[in-house]
């Protein structure tokens, strides 16, 4: 048992690692961010650029909608962010009475939640949030972005060994 839960976690760090690797694409004036909400994949819910950092979804921020289509599991699409917020982390808001989980289709989300990831992220899960959230320490306490990010993924993936 001890051999299968060694097993689990090292998938799971280095399934991390890969994804959090992954990088948004462009076009010549502004940048687009695709990815995958992932809590069981969730179905009509915000996602957006949280440019200023409020861990909210502002009406001002680039956003999207989840696909509603479970067979497109999860995903979503922002377009037309600025360069100047490439780096700033993708927030996923589940919505009350409107967001799907997969894993409960029968009926829509009853309570709101929210998950972030940085933006390098190609998925925004529950992982992605502590990753998120660590950062956003680090940053706090006078760390660049790209080295509280991989401050932050190094102390998740110390966590699983």
């Amino acid at each position: 048992m001890d051999l299968n839960n060694r097993f689990l976690k090292a998938a799971m760090a280095s399934s991390f690692l890969f994804v959090v690797g992954c990088s948004s694409s462009s076009d010549s004036n502004t940048v687009t961010r695709t990815g995958q909400a992932i809590d069981g994949y969730l179905l009509n819910a915000e996602a957006c650029v949280d440019v200023n950092f409020n861990s909210r979804c502002d009406d001002s921020e680039p956003k999207s909608t989840t696909s509603s289509a479970s067979a497109d599991k999860g995903r979503f699409e922002i377009r037309g962010i600025q360069p100047e917020f490439r780096n700033a982390p993708t927030l996923v808001r589940a919505r009350p009475n409107q967001t799907f989980d997969t894993d409960t289709p029968e009926s829509a989300l009853k309570d709101p939640y929210d998950l972030r990831a940085p933006a390098s992220a190609k998925v925004v899960t529950p992982l992605t949030t502590l990753v998120q959230q660590r950062a956003e320490d680090l940053i706090a306490s006078g760390s660049t972005v790209d080295d509280a990010v991989g401050a932050a993924k190094q102390q998740i993936q110390q966590t699983w060994d």
